[in-house]
């Protein structure tokens, strides 16, 4: 009895033992995980104190560069002002054809092709359009169209000279001066242009282009006079050895004839099913189908058409047209 009763209480005591080694075992499983779980919350404590600091640092750069963009678009915009308040108008075009149109969409804001238009004293006897097409769209185009419009009013008014060669020739040494062209031989910033003097007495046309060339519809049929091979600007043709003297057109014109040019920006323009360039053929093809129409129903005609064609495909570059029917 009294060896049951000392193994009794042994294994009283082995059970005592047993159930505070639990006991400790559980408390240290308790404080481990409490620690753990303390440890991330102060872990994911600095992690937000981290996170809220760039954000609030993110929301400070992106106040800046809010700011940034609204001055550097409210800009563009008193740009785009101040150049639609200089280049000439589809208005100003019709007090002297009133049978005309200008078809112009910008890539950008503010655009590196322009029309430019003159007349003799006010006079309708002599004027001189063209189609400019600077080097670059946007902002850097926007600054060469400046320079072309300046250049060519003081060639035409100052200098008193009407011949469409000529005042190409006299267009492409002022951008060469201007730019310091023969100091910096890289630079080959320019223009490609199509210009046409008018003599409505006389009913004719001269014209000379660098780089575009003329559309002529008359009779019903269609006629491409094409510009030189080389542009406005730039000593790369001139260091080969190449004399930039443009050629002048003479176009003999009958009572509805009607005369068109462009920039490269509508006939390059992708698009199509087949994402293909619009294409001079397609312009020609448009004028002669629909040359019974008015000269606004064409300028319709090619702003919805050239819209649908460029489709959801990005448009490439600045895009200018000028129809005149006499």
């Amino acid at each position: 009895l009294q060896a049951l009763k000392t193994q009794q209480q042994e294994n009283q005591i082995k059970k005592q033992w047993l159930l505070i080694i639990a006991i400790v075992f559980i408390l240290g499983l308790a404080f481990s995980l409490m620690y753990v779980v303390y440890s991330q919350f102060k872990f994911k404590k600095m992690a937000n104190q981290e996170l809220e600091l760039k954000n609030r640092a993110m929301r400070n750069i992106n106040k800046e560069l809010d700011k940034k963009n609204k001055s550097v678009s409210d800009s563009i915009n008193y740009a785009q002002r101040i150049q639609e308040t200089i280049m000439p108008t589809q208005i100003q075009l019709q007090k002297l054809f009133p049978k005309s149109f200008i078809f112009y969409k910008a890539k950008d804001v503010v655009s590196g092709d322009f029309p430019w238009i003159w007349s003799s004293n006010g006079s309708s006897d002599m004027i001189c359009v063209s189609a400019v097409d600077c080097t670059w769209h946007g902002v850097p185009g926007a600054m060469m169209s400046m320079i072309g419009y300046f250049l060519l009013n003081e060639i035409v008014n100052d200098r008193n000279i009407h011949t469409p060669s000529e005042i190409l020739n006299h267009l492409h040494e002022g951008i060469k001066q201007t730019l310091r062209q023969e100091e910096n031989l890289e630079s080959k910033d320019g223009m490609d242009i199509a210009f046409c003097s008018i003599h409505k007495e006389l009913m004719e046309v001269q014209f000379a282009g660098a780089h575009r060339p003329i559309l002529w519809l008359h009779k019903g049929e269609i006629t491409e006079i094409k510009g030189n091979r080389f542009p406005i600007g730039g000593v790369q043709y001139s260091n080969k050895g190449r004399e930039i003297k443009f050629t002048n057109h003479t176009l003999k014109l009958a009572k509805g004839d009607s005369i068109y040019f462009y920039s490269d920006g509508l006939i390059d323009q992708l698009g199509g099913e087949h994402g293909k360039r619009f294409k001079n053929d397609k312009v020609k093809k448009i004028i002669v189908e629909n040359q019974d129409k008015s000269m606004q129903e064409l300028h319709n005609i090619f702003k919805e058409e050239f819209i649908r064609w460029m489709g959801s495909t990005k448009q490439l570059d600045d895009v200018l047209m000028l129809g005149i029917k006499v």
